[in-house]
């Protein structure tokens, strides 16, 4: 509900009346001010919505006097208040009208509308600022929470800095304290002159990591520079945010049309950027469908290579040129062309390396200060390699004693550092009592959580006591209309960190630059604008596809929370939005978080997705459904997998590398195979080929292993699931259990069994055995088909399920066993 409040005006902004309109060359644009009525002036949030600009972006400002060291939380609605949520974001960022209105911190707020909702019709973006959804009570002392779940003498570590689930607690016998880490004696191991430096001040988050060994010799970084060398003359760097470091854009300030420009150089491409003897042709005839995209770099006895346009062109023309096909059916329509550039307009971002190069042959770029704060947008430097190394405290501690280990006694105070000869055992002991710390800290109803991905760069640190607010006040902020189509291309760029961290000794996380495609509820990122990973083709910059895509998973997500009446706590997102990355190297061809927000896919399975359904909407005769690869269904399923606590087994097994494991795979990942099909039927699409197999044949597959199970008498669920096993050289034991989460499915299809299943499912008791995530299972099943199942159960060899579990079924019909294959 929304608090009353009286009803004023805005704030004019400085030169700006508080009622603007505003006329866009894709649309029109309505902003004006409007608060709802509420109980007090002070309490109600505040702001504007300023623009929306002809790229799709919706920006403005709010501020939440009730919290005004929080941020306001700002929520976007098609239409009015009764349409789809298209969205909420934080109003965190740097204001200027905020500032004008004499609103200090960082206020501002943007968020891209839905590619599906720039459909070159009117519309309306109701828009509503409220308080922060939560009170912050601050970060958990990881070494206090060991100590209230262990008493005295316990200790924290987390195995990983970059995993926030990764913390332990330990005892150790009594350890001898050797002094401290010998970092002079460390850095002049890395040549003369190094010595031991502390890059930010003593006490800070992580303090104790920002030691280095650094010769003094840095340079400065003129952000024009990095500008012109991606862009030529012309451009200008400018932060958007001076405190923030990651701001930086460049922009052009003069007019210049798009013009063709010299045509790709073929030949350059083949021998450049493939190698020596190679040399462009045709795959295919010169004109025909899609011709255009027939050229291959080619060399006697080799394979052929893409020849990839875009590049040929840039080899002539310089970076910003691009490649266009007059003709998608005829080869020789290709040209190449420099795009227009409007004033004022950014262009993308600054090449710091290149910038860095021209200081000294091997300087890179550094932040030399945190990625926020006073002034963090000018505390870009270059540095050469041979001025800086990390300072390893384990090396270092050893040249002091060659059996001691280093140790930080705060990871916020950097001189509390110490080597320690320890015992060569230590006792892990009962996990950290976050929730206990929070209500003793930071008050009654704190709860600690992962304020942030819990897998990224210093994860481990982004603990927190929140208790959610519950009634938070709320302010409408206008309802700005707009006309917008497609964008030609996606311009935004975001930074991004894998979540998933190769198992081999050194790895670390990849990461790198990507561009947003957003829908209502997810996000595709793509490293490339055009949204196609690996081509260059004109045809495939088609950013209706990109839309037809994030359409389609919206709708499977917005199924998938109709099915299991929860939605995922959010880790990896843009802006509230769940995210599909495509990002090398992967974990497989896709991964998901389980139980959270966030996918990444490999290369190859983001080629499929996108061709896939490029092609169907192309040919529509043919594909009368758009034409999905399963992997991002079943990804889903993984984020949507929320009842660990009910449902995953509990036993340890012995896994094919002889290591102890878990034994919740068949059941948490059978779980996400049988969604794929159900969620695929609900967004109204059709699925692509599986390997060799038809999607409808391996659908029935699936559905059909329980036949195969029961027609061998030799399986049971003990050597089967309760062991993570399938039926031999046939299916493994996730889709064993999809099988029977179908079958029981189909027998009931007047109960919308999937859709209620999980629901019991989680007003279970939590297991700490497998009979009990057995009997919850049971019981779940029985009661989502209104129907006694024990018998079918039995008849499938699973365990009996305890007297408990018996007692909430007992008063349901008994089940027609021929439904079940029995």
């Amino acid at each position: 509900m929304t608090k009353q409040v009286e009803t004023r005006r805005a704030p004019a902004l400085r030169g700006v009346p508080a009622g603007i309109r505003v006329r866009l060359g894709l649309g029109t644009l309505c902003a004006g001010l409007a608060l709802l009525p509420g109980a007090a002036l002070a309490a109600a949030p505040m702001g504007a919505v300023q623009s929306i600009s002809s790229d799709g972006y919706v920006r403005g400002w709010a501020y939440a006097p009730n919290v005004p060291s929080g941020s306001a939380e700002v929520r976007f609605y098609l239409d009015g208040p009764s349409g789809p949520l298209l969205g909420t974001v934080q109003a965190n960022e740097f204001s200027a009208a905020a500032q004008a209105a004499g609103i200090s911190g960082n206020r501002g707020f943007s968020f891209q509308l839905p590619l599906q909702d720039r459909n070159g019709q009117a519309h309306t973006v109701y828009t509503v600022a409220s308080d922060p959804s939560f009170d912050d009570g601050g970060a958990v002392n990881m070494a206090t929470a060991c100590t209230m779940s262990n008493g005295a003498g316990a200790e924290a570590r987390a195995r990983g800095s970059d995993d926030a689930f990764s913390w332990e607690c330990f005892r150790r016998p009594g350890d001898n304290n050797v002094g401290g880490p010998d970092l002079w004696g460390y850095c002049a191991t890395k040549g003369s002159g190094f010595e031991p430096y502390l890059k930010g001040p003593v006490v800070a988050t992580n303090a104790a990591y920002n030691w280095v060994c650094r010769k003094p010799q840095t340079y400065t970084l003129d952000m024009n520079v990095a500008c012109t060398k991606n862009f030529g003359s012309g451009v200008e760097g400018r932060a958007t945010n001076a405190n923030d470091a990651y701001t930086w854009g460049c922009f052009r300030t003069t007019s210049v049309p798009e013009t063709r420009v010299v045509d790709p150089d073929l030949n350059g491409y083949c021998t450049q950027r493939v190698g020596s003897g190679y040399y462009p042709t045709l795959n295919g005839p010169q004109v025909g469908s899609y011709a255009s995209y027939n050229w291959v770099c080619r060399k006697s006895g080799y394979s052929d290579q893409p020849l990839i346009m875009n590049t040929a062109c840039q080899i002539r023309n310089g970076a910003s040129s691009f490649a266009r096909a007059s003709n998608i059916n005829d080869a020789y329509t290709w040209g190449c062309y420099n795009p227009a550039v409007a004033v004022g307009t950014r262009v993308g971002s600054p090449n710091l390396e290149a910038a860095c190069l021209d200081r000294h042959s091997t300087a890179t770029p550094f932040l030399d200060g945190p990625q926020t704060g006073p002034g963090a947008a000018s505390k870009w430097m270059c540095r050469a390699s041979l001025n800086e190394s990390a300072l390893v405290m384990q090396t270092a501690c050893t040249m002091r004693d060659a059996n001691s280990q280093a140790r930080v006694a705060n990871a916020n105070d950097a001189y509390t550092w110490a080597c320690w000869v320890q015992s060569t055992t230590t006792t892990v002991v009962n996990g950290p009592d976050l929730g206990g710390y929070c209500s003793t800290y930071a008050g009654s109803g704190y709860e600690a959580k992962v304020a942030g991905a819990p897998q990224g760069t210093n994860a481990s640190t982004l603990w927190r006591c929140r208790k959610p607010r519950t009634s938070p006040a709320s302010t409408h902020l206008g309802s700005p209309s707009y006309n917008l189509g497609l964008p030609a291309t996606q311009s935004e760029t975001l930074h991004y960190v894998s979540m998933h961290l190769p198992d081999v000794a050194g790895a670390t996380r990849a990461s790198g630059t990507f561009y947003p495609w957003p829908g209502r509820k997810v996000a595709i990122q793509t490293p490339r604008a055009n949204g196609h990973y690996n081509s260059s083709a004109a045809s495939d910059n088609n950013p209706a596809v990109m839309a037809k895509i994030v359409q389609v998973l919206d709708a499977a997500y917005d199924w998938y929370v109709d099915a299991t009446g929860r939605t995922p706590p959010t880790a990896n997102h843009y802006q509230s939005r769940l995210t599909f990355t495509v990002i090398e190297p992967n974990c497989g061809a896709a991964c998901g978080r389980l139980g959270s927000t966030g996918i990444e896919l490999s290369n190859a399975t983001y080629e499929a997705l996108y061709k896939g359904v490029r092609d169907s909407l192309a040919d529509p005769t043919t594909y009368p459904r758009p034409t999905f690869d399963q992997a991002v269904f079943y990804e889903l399923g993984r984020n949507f997998w929320l009842f660990d606590p009910e449902l995953a087994y509990k036993d340890k097994i012995i896994g094919p590398d002889g290591k102890e494991k878990g034994n919740g795979g068949s059941v948490v990942t059978g779980y996400a195979v049988a969604m794929r099909f159900y969620s695929m039927e609900a967004a109204g699409v059709d699925g692509a080929n599986f390997g060799s197999l038809s999607f409808p044949a391996l659908k029935q597959d699936v559905y059909d292993l329980v036949d195969t199970y029961l027609s061998n008498t030799s399986l049971t669920w003990n050597n089967t699931l309760a062991q993570d096993k399938g039926i031999p050289s046939v299916y493994g034991g996730a889709d064993l259990f999809a099988s029977f989460v179908m079958r029981i499915a189909s027998a009931h299809p007047d109960r919308q069994f999937i859709k209620l299943v999980w629901k019991y499912a989680d007003n279970q008791p939590n297991a700490s055995t497998t009979q009990q995530t057995v009997d919850n299972f049971i019981v779940a099943t029985s009661l989502a088909a209104n129907t006694n199942l024990t018998a079918v159960f039995s008849g499938w060899r699973w365990p009996a399920p305890s007297a408990t579990a018996l007692s909430k079924i007992s008063h349901l019909n008994s089940p027609n066993l021929s439904k079940y294959g029995l």
